[in-house]
């Protein structure tokens, strides 16, 4: 008994000690940088270039203004094509793996960050990675509760593009 009294403090101070770092990378500024304009977000870590508004929307004051657009995957891929073309930048829909990078689970009810993606709903957004397993499926992020997961290519979801340094 004597010999647990002396571990538990040893065990707490560890476990406060690791809380207070987490906490501390916690702060540590995010690695990303909004273009001049205010339409793009740089993630430095990743080098992507993402539209900082959902498609559908554009930037004006600090928030997205517009209405963002829900359309099926076969439509995000699409779309995105034709807005590379018209923007003469190579825009796409991004991953799945590259649009887990904008989540930040550690939020409530948006699970992305505002001050670089304002007004960005609280939904599914499209990545361009099919479901292996089966042809009629693809990959979405949802950015209320950070998951991950797959779902009908018929269904409605938001998009982000991205494109490469």
């Amino acid at each position: 008994m004597k010999m647990m009294q002396f571990l538990c403090p040893k065990i707490l101070i560890r476990v406060m000690l690791a809380a207070c770092l987490g906490m501390a990378q916690m702060l540590q500024a995010a690695p990303f940088t909004v273009s001049t304009d205010g339409q793009e977000v740089t993630d430095e870590a990743t080098g992507l270039i993402w539209k900082r508004c959902p498609y559908g929307t554009v930037f004006k004051l600090d928030a997205c203004v517009g209405v963002p657009q829900y359309v099926m995957w076969y439509e995000a891929l699409a779309e995105a094509e034709t807005y590379s073309r018209a923007q003469k930048q190579l825009w796409r829909v991004p991953n799945v793996k590259e649009l887990a990078t904008l989540l930040d689970r550690s939020l409530i009810d948006r699970a992305i960050d505002a001050n670089y993606f304002p007004t960005t709903p609280s939904a599914p957004f499209w990545s361009s990675t099919p479901y292996t397993t089966d042809a009629f499926f693809g990959w979405v992020v949802h950015f209320f509760d950070g998951s991950v997961y797959y779902t009908y290519l018929e269904d409605l979801s938001a998009l982000r593009l991205v494109r490469d340094r």
